[in-house]
């Protein structure tokens, strides 16, 4: 453990005295409050990542350090999170170490790190960064017509806190090998996944092909089976018009959750930024769901967007379940100064109990002089279930000056009573931004936060609620 503390204070050392191929990335996290359902008091609570990049001609070594401190032992860690050394040339390139892969756009292996993302798994506390990775090595050889991949190595399971050995969150081995070949504007793949663990070993395949059919008309589709009991199919249009954009994806999974979920087939259902849309939307099922997605999106001479998009899927688990949901978003510029946006949303979601689903919302941001603007904002959200008749509503006030300060007062109020265990509750809470410098910022948050579960590049995970103070600090040198 001083080894990785050691190492990290002479990496500061040398870029202090101005090595150009170091950099360093941090993120700090200091909290003193506790989840508002939680009977024990408050408590301080720090989290620390730091990267450290070091670059020389086609050689990359990077190293991430993680470590968590809180007054109960059992949730504290210092760690080395990743250590990973590249090379890269343009025929051949290799990396050993902690590596990402998305493999058939996911549906055999998806890998990432979604930046700022904490994670903090209730049945455990420890708090940590959301990534999954897989510790191993890969190579990439490039001929003429075509391209060679392979990897093998152990992916880690991300629901577990760093808390635990990693004989325990890399419990199963990877191996890949993939054939990329490019032919008449259209590009054919072939993929050979292996996952073994102590219980069985499986191999996979998959086929994939995408190119342009017209000018104006991209495709994609990619079939990929066990040669048994799992497959999945997944097919992609894209049509382009002057000022207009079609998009239509097509799914079919059966049984396809691979090894311990370490694949994160496409979801085919709209990413919503606003709160009661992104905490509200579907998870894919891929042990048994199939399902379409169909987005349009509009430019008009005004410069408004109209976006419209419409998403089915069907499961079987606990019987059929369909989930619908039909989606409207309309942005403008109503006068000089006057941004404003609106959505509105319908949906029935079985597997969430819910009959009916309809929300809506508005976001006006008013540019005033000197470089100040405000922000008001609203959401409203209505569902029938079992249980009741029940909402959510956000209602949200900004503010910001240049790019250097901004601040911000949010509530929420939701009766749900499969949430909550009281009639009517409301998350009051505010904070800011501030950019010290081109290198540094600051946020900060005071109140109290509604979590539920946050989609981020299809990749979805539950944030707890939080009740508090809290304050971050973003560093890249």
């Amino acid at each position: 453990m001083k080894l990785w503390i050691c190492t990290a204070l002479l990496f500061l050392c040398a870029i202090q005295n101005g090595h150009a191929q170091l950099r360093l990335q941090q993120l700090t996290e200091a909290q003193f409050g506790n989840i508002p359902n939680d009977t024990s008091s408050f408590f301080p609570s720090l989290y620390n990542k730091t990267h450290l990049h070091y670059q020389i001609k086609k050689i990359k070594l990077t190293a991430a350090f993680q470590q968590f401190h809180t007054p109960y032992s059992s949730r504290n860690y210092l760690q080395l999170q990743q250590v990973q050394l590249d090379y890269y040339s343009s025929k051949f390139s290799f990396q050993l170490g902690h590596i990402y892969q998305t493999v058939a756009r996911g549906i055999l292996l998806r890998t990432f790190e979604i930046p700022g993302a904490l994670f903090e798994e209730l049945s455990f506390r420890s708090k940590q960064q959301f990534y999954r990775d897989i510790l191993g090595g890969q190579v990439r050889w490039k001929l003429k017509n075509l391209t060679v991949k392979g990897l093998y190595g152990l992916p880690l399971i991300n629901t577990l806190p760093p808390t635990f050995k990693d004989q325990k969150r890399r419990v199963e081995k990877l191996a890949y090998l993939g054939f990329n070949y490019p032919f008449k504007k259209h590009v054919a793949e072939v993929n050979f996944l292996g996952n073994s663990n102590q219980q069985n070993t499986e191999w996979l395949g998959a086929f994939s092909i995408s190119g342009p059919l017209l000018p104006f008309i991209q495709y994609s589709g990619i079939w990929s089976s066990n040669g048994d009991d799992k497959n999945a199919f997944y097919a992609n249009m894209n049509i382009s018009f002057p000022k207009i954009g079609i998009t239509i994806e097509y799914k079919d999974y059966k049984n396809f959750v691979l090894g311990s979920s370490f694949n994160e087939p496409p979801a085919l259902v709209k990413e919503h930024n606003y709160r009661v849309l992104n905490r509200m939307t579907h998870i894919p099922i891929p042990q048994s769901e199939k399902g379409y997605q169909l987005e349009a999106v509009f430019l008009f001479d005004d410069l408004s967007i109209l976006t419209l998009n419409h998403a089915v899927a069907i499961n079987q688990i606990g019987g059929k379940q369909i989930y619908r949901e039909y989606y409207l978003e309309y942005q403008k510029e109503l006068r000089a100064g006057l941004d404003s946006k609106v959505f509105v949303n319908y949906a029935v979601d079985p597997i969430m109990l819910q009959t009916l689903r309809l929300s809506g919302g508005i976001y006006n941001t008013i540019v005033l002089e000197g470089g100040v603007s405000l922000e008001v904002n609203w959401e409203y959200q209505r569902f029938d279930n079992d249980v009741q008749t029940g909402f959510n509503q956000y209602y949200g006030l900004g503010f910001s000056s240049g790019n250097q300060f901004s601040s911000f007062l949010s509530v929420e109020a939701s009766n749900d009573q499969l949430l909550i265990d009281q009639p009517y509750k409301l998350w009051i809470g505010g904070g800011g931004k501030f950019k010290v410098s081109s290198n540094h910022s600051i946020t900060f948050f005071a109140g109290e936060r509604r979590g539920g579960p946050a989609c981020t590049a299809g990749i979805c995970y539950n944030v707890l609620d939080f009740k508090g103070f809290e304050i971050r600090w973003n560093s890249t040198i």
